[in-house]
């Protein structure tokens, strides 16, 4: 192979090589900046007292061609009055200080709202118009304790995950994957996470039927303040909780 050859097939296999890297975990190439230190723990950092951020969510079955069971834009069915088997398009989160206030918009249209105020938690009832008092869970998704921690899902990413530094939407990224294939292919990945390399907030989660996005909007300029029709469920509850706590007087 004379030299011109070698030189058309040495950028040819780069340009190939560089295609193929970028396609990988929606947008991620090998990082400019090579040099950037692994995180520091922890891993995740929280978001400041004032922030609000947006979770959008893409399903497998999104994908899936008419015919197939779970295909795209499926409707729950109009005779159930709840909605719980419905999945997320969007949750906006915003909190203040304490008080966290979350809208929720779902595949099938309806939009609901959550607060937490208080250490009480409180929502609209998926499909109805009826508030009611939710208990906190790391575990479901409607009820989301971000008193513990901002990120969903995310608990298992740490340093023993961590796979390196590379490039998402053009800025650096520290990228951590759980379960790999034996040849450490991300594409075949149990579960993969993006951190900005800047501040280490999420950027992107897959799981094999789900992929997250995080965008971070401007931070609150005031206090939160749950509605009055919200108040009214924490102020009942707050009565319940300290007449159940309250020490009979002696006789």
């Amino acid at each position: 192979m004379n030299n011109r050859l070698k030189r058309s097939w040495n950028c040819r296999g780069v340009l190939i090589l560089s295609a193929a890297l970028t396609l990988i975990g929606g947008g991620i190439a090998p990082a400019q900046n090579a040099e950037l230190p692994p995180p520091k723990e922890p891993v995740i950092h929280r978001l400041p007292a004032f922030a609000s951020w947006t979770v959008t969510y893409k399903y497998q079955d999104d994908e899936k061609k008419p015919g197939e069971s779970g295909r795209a834009g499926e409707q729950p069915s109009k005779t159930n009055p709840y909605i719980f088997a419905d999945q997320a398009a969007s949750v906006t989160i915003t909190k203040t200080d304490n008080i966290w206030w979350e809208q929720t918009t779902w595949k099938s249209g309806p939009k609901t709202e959550t607060w937490v105020y208080n250490n009480m938690r409180a929502g609209i009832l998926p499909g109805t118009s009826r508030i009611v008092a939710m208990p906190f869970s790391n575990e479901r998704a409607e009820a989301f304790d971000y008193r513990r921690d901002d990120f969903q899902g995310l608990g298992w990413v740490s340093l023993a995950n961590y796979t390196g530094v590379k490039s998402y939407l053009g800025k650096p990224a520290y990228v951590f994957v759980s379960n790999p294939s034996p040849a450490g292919s991300e594409a075949k990945a149990g579960r993969m996470a993006i951190l900005s390399a800047e501040d280490q907030w999420p950027l992107y989660f897959r799981d094999g039927s789900t992929e997250r996005t995080y965008t971070y909007n401007p931070a609150p300029s005031a206090q939160l303040v749950p509605p009055d029709k919200f108040m009214k469920i924490f102020n009942k509850w707050k009565a319940g909780n300290a007449a159940a706590l309250r020490i009979p007087s002696r006789p």
